[in-house]
Formats: C-alpha cells, sequence, structure tokens
C-alpha cells in the first residue's frame, strides 16, 4: 500500500480546437493486490484555465459559455474549480512490462465528480457534477518473427441535473 501526494502545475492540454491550463492538488492510496492487478483511489482539486478556444465548439449551457462569453470571449479565461474522487484498477499479465512480447494489459476507470465546491449562477467558478467511466484494453501478441501490438479504449460521461461535460471532460 501506498500513499501518494500530487502537485500540479501549469500542466497543458491541447487539442485542435483548444487550448486548457491545470493546475491541481491530490492525494491517492494505491495497493498491489498482486504482481499482476494494482488498484488506486484518487482525490483531486483542479483550476482549471481556458487558455484558447474556437468558439465554436462550445456547446451552450456548459460551464465555459458562461465564463469566456461565445460572444466576445476573453481569453485566457478565469480558473474554473473541479473536483474529483476517481478509482482505477489495472490488470497486467505481459510478460515484460518494459519489452512486452506477449500479453494483455487492461484497466478501467470511474470518476465522480461530487461537486463539492458547487458555485452561485453566473460565478467565474462554475463546475459541473458528473459520473465518467472509461476501459482499456493493449495486447501483444507474437506473430512469427514481428510482435503485433493492438488497443482499445472507450469511455462515457453523464452529467448530472440537466448540466454539460465541460469541454475537456
Amino acid at each position: 500500500q501506498r500513499v501518494i501526494l500530487e502537485l500540479l502545475a501549469r500542466e497543458r492540454l491541447q487539442e485542435r480546437t483548444w487550448t486548457l491550463g491545470r493546475t491541481a492538488v491530490g492525494s491517492a492510496i494505491e495497493w498491489n493486490v498482486n504482481p499482476r492487478t494494482q488498484l488506486r483511489t484518487q482525490f483531486r482539486l483542479e483550476g482549471r484555465q481556458l487558455i484558447k478556444v474556437d468558439t465554436g465548439t462550445l456547446i451552450p449551457g456548459e460551464p465555459w459559455t458562461e465564463i469566456v462569453q461565445i460572444d466576445n470571449p476573453s481569453l485566457p479565461s478565469p480558473f474554473r474549480l473541479q473536483d474529483s474522487l476517481s478509482f482505477l484498477a489495472v490488470f497486467d499479465n505481459r510478460d515484460n512490462i518494459q519489452l512486452s512480447t506477449n500479453g494483455i494489459t487492461s484497466s478501467v476507470k470511474a470518476e465522480w465528480s461530487p461537486n463539492l465546491f458547487q458555485t452561485k449562477q453566473g460565478s467565474t467558478s462554475k463546475s459541473v457534477q458528473f459520473l465518467k467511466a472509461q476501459a482499456t484494453i493493449s495486447g501483444h501478441f507474437p506473430i512469427g518473427g514481428i510482435i503485433l501490438h493492438t488497443s482499445a479504449a472507450g469511455s462515457h460521461g453523464w452529467a448530472y441535473a440537466g448540466g454539460i461535460l465541460p469541454l475537456e471532460d
């Protein structure tokens, strides 16, 4: 069992139509159930700032539309708080974690934003209550003299109370 404290300072996430800055604090507990299975639970509080955005990608009603004002965007935006509690399970049966030639690794993650820092309507720090689920699988398969690596991933998110997931989630 390990306790992890994390501090994230000014990380940048960049997509084709937007750039986001994040600063966060968090803590996690990890358990190695066995050599092939790891579990992790984590709480995180992030300050998110929209640095650049193509306003056509914003959906009316999502948190950023109130903060940056689509008609006349003011960027970079003020910071918006977002909290989350997550659970991650990783299953790894590869023959070697650094130079895999055979085996499969998979993970499932559930993330819940309880919206502990609920803000008043019209605030520049609007957070959203949501639930997200993610799953990944990756395999290494020897075929003759080569190793075939394949992977797949999927995720889905639900916003509560008629809300809309933020652009970055």
